[in-house]
């Protein structure tokens, strides 16, 4: 009995030897048999699954075909070493794909956390990606520091694909932090790997460089430079075949909104190419709410630049305000609110001023406390380097200037008379006063927001004035408004 197991087991490795070395010969055979394989044979195996991929792999995006990725779930949960590592790699690129991001982050982060003494072009693959995915939910200061670490492996194993792609990811992400002159250094970094590059290579990386560049032009408001660089990253794009169509959406929306900013006679066409990109690029995917809101934003810039149709513009601002807030859920651009507010007050139109300044000042506290957040993980991000931590901070106290810049815009909106003078009903929402930038516990003291962030993860804002700037600001309505205290007080005791 045991001879005949012996030449079973032998008569099987010699079958699957013969498979293996007919990968090159009878690609497609070897695959038809791997795949109809009993799945513990081929998905413990790097080398098979490794083929696998190879002779699948199509244009970039595309998912895993069903039973393939059934196969590497398989290898999840039965493979170690290598082959788990390329299962997780693979699960990982068709979630991401899929639009599953949360997906996809786990499973690269599982990668790069858990694997940190190997550093090999695997775990830096996967690093550059999760430090991407960290940077799309807004985790901006860890994607930063990932980002860093994976350049510094590239540079180490001699990538200059990988080490041009992180440099340029980082630069983008320091143009977030306000960060020019460490994001401009980095994307000539960027530029220097990319030099290096086949034509097909650095084509891809150059697109992202100049990405980079109309980034920090527009934070800077040079437009000219801006445009250059929008145009740039265009022709990239389009000079790869394979480009994803969100991706020249995303480019094609911000040349036209930097040219709406170079040239505001231009709105009427602009806004008419802008509402043109979806017929031209079917596949807006994910992209589409970011083309809705860069529309909705030029067009109100048109009608509050109308002063000939003043009723008109006020009656479409009011809606258009209502539609921008609605599509920028989670996601709102503080700059480009304060610039309608402003506008909004110079049409009279103060409530809906406040209505986008509140909502500049929610995401403004969203970023405070994600600052705060990163400022507390310092201590535990060991490759975290000198540079990274005074990038943090100087961002830290750039997002308190925005703060009190914003509410001293919000002072603007108030009148005598305004509810700021009365009370408002507690809610869920944080209630700011608007003078003196203190926030309102749920205890009732008013206290500075360094110390209320700690203890909020959402913040949604309104604002009120507190009970000490009310009798300095307000002095004929303290008498009121301490009746209608008074009152409220009452009505809900008896409740």
């Amino acid at each position: 009995m045991g001879t005949a197991e012996s030449s079973e087991e032998n008569a099987s490795e010699d079958r699957w030897a013969a498979l293996d070395a007919a990968r090159e010969t009878d690609p497609e055979g070897t695959l038809r048999a791997y795949l109809d394989a009993p799945p513990l044979l081929v998905a413990r195996d790097a080398g098979r699954l490794g083929f696998i991929l190879a002779q699948i792999s199509g244009e970039p995006g595309a998912r895993l075909p069903a039973e393939v990725r059934s196969l590497f779930e398989f290898a999840m949960s039965s493979a170690r070493g290598d082959a788990l590592r390329l299962a997780r790699a693979a699960l990982a690129n068709d979630a991401y794909y899929a639009g599953d991001s949360l997906l996809a982050e786990d499973l690269w982060g599982e990668e790069v956390l858990g694997h940190e003494g190997e550093r090999d072009e695997t775990w830096l693959r996967a690093c550059n990606n999760y430090a991407v995915a960290l940077g799309r939910r807004g985790a901006w200061f860890e994607s930063l520091v990932h980002l860093g670490e994976a350049y510094r492996t590239a540079v180490r194993l001699g990538r200059d694909r990988s080490a041009a792609f992180a440099s340029a990811r980082r630069g983008h992400t320091l143009v977030e932090f306000g960060a020019f002159d460490t994001a401009r250094a980095a994307l000539e970094t960027a530029a220097e790997h990319a030099a290096r590059l086949d034509d097909d290579a650095r084509t891809t990386m150059e697109a992202s460089i100049h990405a980079g560049w109309g980034r920090l032009h527009r934070r800077r408001e040079e437009w000219p430079a801006a445009l250059a660089a929008h145009h740039a990253e265009i022709a990239c794009l389009e000079a790869m075949p394979d480009t994803p169509e969100p991706v020249l959406v995303t480019a094609h929306s911000l040349r036209i909104a930097t040219e709406a900013s170079l040239e505001p006679a231009r709105l009427v066409d602009l806004i008419e190419e802008m509402r043109a990109l979806p017929e031209r690029f079917r596949d807006l995917g994910g992209w589409r709410t970011a083309h809705a809101r860069d529309l909705l934003s030029l067009e109100l810039d048109l009608l509050l630049a109308d002063s000939s149709r003043r009723e008109e513009a006020r009656a479409a601002a009011r809606e258009c305000l209502a539609r921008i807030l609605e599509t920028l859920s989670g996601s709102i651009l503080t700059r480009r609110l304060q610039a309608h507010a402003r506008r909004l007050r110079e049409l009279d139109l103060l409530v809906e001023a406040r209505r986008a300044l509140e909502a500049a000042e929610s995401e403004t506290l969203r970023r405070l406390l994600e600052v705060h957040e990163a400022i507390g993980a310092c201590p535990h991000l060991a490759t975290m380097t000198d540079e990274d931590e005074a990038v943090l901070h100087a961002y830290r106290e750039r997002i308190l200037d925005e703060y009190s810049e914003q509410n001293q815009s919000l002072v603007e909106t108030w009148r005598s008379g305004h509810p700021a003078c009365k009370l408002i009903e507690r809610d869920d929402v944080t209630r700011i006063c608007a003078w003196c930038h203190k926030i309102e516990a749920r205890t009732g003291r008013w206290i500075p927001v360094g110390e209320f962030l700690p203890h909020r993860d959402a913040i949604d804002v309104t604002h009120t004035i507190c009970d000490r700037c009310r009798p300095k600001y307000f002095p004929e309505d303290v008498g009121a408004a301490s009746e209608e205290d008074r009152e409220a007080g009452s009505a809900e005791v008896a409740s």
